[in-house]
């Protein structure tokens, strides 16, 4: 039954890469487009629109960042039952990428948010964007030395014979008496 491991193992994966793309993608639009063009607002206009534009991609960070977490996870422990790695270079990288995901996670969501912690980072908005860009191309390059990581699959594990667990024990015989 190798088509559904397959069918699994794919949709985990396009659902974890559609979801980055989201997360990042909308940081990357919104510092290199956004930001830009909202500089021909005035302040009280461009600090409405930052205000409404977070209220709106608060519920996609929302979306991706659990989607991330999901599909992460899921995978992490997938490969790590069914490879064996040379070392300890995937597991690793899986708590480095972890780690540095929830940095990212943090960032969207604190930008997107509605507390004095939010308006504080958007006070900062370029910068803080700019940070979760670049956060999101080191977890780009993480996810590539994790797919070149050399693995082999594991063995299968051994099915206990059915007919040999259910046949009766034989007492001892002496002399081919039983005794």
């Amino acid at each position: 039954m190798v088509f559904p491991a397959i069918t699994l193992d794919l949709a985990l994966r396009w659902l974890h890469i559609l979801s980055a793309v989201m997360l990042v993608g909308g940081v990357l639009f919104w510092r290199l487009a956004v930001v830009p063009a909202s500089r021909e607002l005035g302040e009280e206009a461009r600090l409405k629109f930052n205000f409404a534009l977070a209220r709106a991609w608060s519920k996609w960070v929302m979306v991706a960042t659990a989607m991330l977490l999901l599909s992460g996870l899921i995978n992490a422990v997938r490969n790590i039952t069914r490879f064996q790695f040379d070392g300890p270079g995937y597991h690793m990288l899986v708590g480095v990428k972890l780690m540095v995901a929830l940095l990212i996670f943090a960032l969207a969501a604190l930008l997107t948010g509605r507390t004095a912690a939010a308006d504080r980072l958007r006070s900062r908005l370029t910068m803080w964007l700019s940070i979760s860009i670049a956060i999101g191309i080191v977890l780009v390059v993480l996810g590539g030395f994790m797919k070149a990581v050399d693995r082999t699959p594991k063995a299968p594990a051994a099915v206990p014979n059915q007919a040999a667990s259910q046949e009766l024990p034989v007492s001892p015989t002496v002399n081919g008496n039983h005794g």
